[in-house]
């Protein structure tokens, strides 16, 4: 028994002796698992380096020297380490706009895991924080801030963009957007009435989605009574449309809530209507496509090969000019492609759908296009916090992205 008692004991002084190796051992480890290879290797690298340059400078005997070079080192290794953590596992964003209610809500401080589909290193020196101060001071370098300095490239991630994910897309150098993936490459995608459809099978939303419906009621008084009953921070108003009848901007869980109201009748979904000025991404000849009804069309997958015609061309040409950098021209049915005459291309990279949680006030797919894969920055985990209508909401503080409904 005492021996046991000792071994134990012997243990924990182990333990506590080097729980700095066995944490960074199950770290390696952790990373390996995921297969983060390039991430497990430079948290190697940067241990090794860190402990060669503490050990040297442990050396050093001249006591304000070595408290200076220490200073020094510690300032550095934090400095470059934090510069590490944005650029290449998680940041930070606000969310500025009400296109992801009721998600995310305008104000909400996020956190962004850049792992998830691997990060996406800078193209420019003004990409990186702090560095790019540097940058900004040279009147030569700002001339090419807008430019590509160097190539496309992305680390490993553990996951490919998916179904139902919110992620955070670059549009340009200096604007990101939040958005869900609704499709993904290779998908065939159609809208049907404010109803997605994925390769032929309805997209079940979550609870969280809004649209504009429209209700019949019964006796006013009664149901504004039952209305104040449910709690829910939503306003309804006349429509001007329809005489009598109401209008409002509900999630699937506050229609769902307001269809067992007595004095409800009937709750509709206000259609979107044609209008060739509305600035959709494409509209095919013979086509009305509004932002209810849109589609059938395959996202672009890389190596997938499209037959050219009219649809096709007013369907992807601005992926193709936007993102694939080519030019493709359409003369007396023939279609050339940088000046060369073909009758089909072959796509470069992946691209996904997104829309807005908010599907009417939204600026999303329906307006931009796809959006490659490229343009992906990372996954939204988390709600820091939120401030939503300037106050603080303890229920969403460090929230789950994938528990809010």
């Amino acid at each position: 028994m005492i021996e046991i008692l000792k071994g134990r004991r012997l243990e924990t002084m182990y333990i506590k002796k080097h729980w700095r190796k066995i944490f960074f051992f199950l770290l390696l480890s952790l990373l390996l698992f995921l297969s983060l290879f390039w991430l497990a290797l430079m948290l190697f690298g940067l241990v090794v380096v860190y402990v060669l340059i503490f050990h040297n400078i442990k050396r050093i005997r001249h006591r304000t020297i070595h408290r200076i070079s220490k200073g020094i080192f510690f300032f550095l290794f934090i400095f470059t380490t934090s510069i590490g953590i944005k650029l290449l596992i998680v940041d930070i964003y606000r969310i500025p706009s009400s296109s992801m209610e009721n998600t995310l809500f305008p104000g909400d401080v996020i956190l962004v895991n850049k792992l998830t589909y691997g990060p996406k290193l800078p193209r420019s020196p003004f990409e990186i924080s702090w560095v790019n101060l540097l940058f900004y001071m040279n009147e030569k370098a700002r001339m090419a801030m807008d430019e590509n300095w160097w190539p496309y490239k992305r680390l490993s991630g553990n996951h490919h963009i998916k179904q139902g994910d919110v992620l955070v897309y670059q549009l340009n150098r200096n604007f990101f957007v939040v958005k869900r993936c609704v499709a993904v490459a290779g998908d065939t995608l159609s809208i049907d009435k404010g109803k997605v459809f994925i390769n032929k099978k309805q997209y079940i939303e979550p609870e969280t989605i809004k649209n504009t419906y429209q209700l019949q009621i019964g006796n006013k008084r009664k149901f504004y009574r039952q209305l104040d009953s449910l709690a829910l921070q939503i306003s309804v108003y006349p429509d001007n449309k329809i005489p009598g009848m109401l209008k409002g901007i509900f999630s699937h869980k506050e229609k769902r809530l307001l269809e067992n109201l007595s004095e409800v009748k009937r709750v509709e979904m206000e259609l979107d209507t044609f209008d060739i000025k509305k600035g959709l991404f494409a509209l095919p000849k013979g086509t009305q496509w509004t932002l209810d009804d849109m589609g059938s069309m395959i996202i672009p997958k890389k190596g997938m090969t499209v037959k050219l015609d009219f649809f096709t061309h007013t369907l992807y040409k601005r992926a193709l000019k936007e993102h694939e950098k080519v030019q493709l021209v359409e003369s007396n049915g023939h279609y050339y492609l940088d000046g060369k005459k073909v009758d089909r291309y072959i796509f470069k990279q992946d691209y996904c759908f997104v829309m807005g949680d908010n599907r009417k006030g939204s600026m999303d797919s329906r307006y931009i296009g796809f959006v490659p894969e490229e343009n992906t920055i990372g996954k939204v985990q988390y709600v820091l916090f939120s401030n939503y209508q300037e106050r603080f909401n303890w229920d969403r503080f460090f929230k789950n992205i994938d528990d809010i409904q």
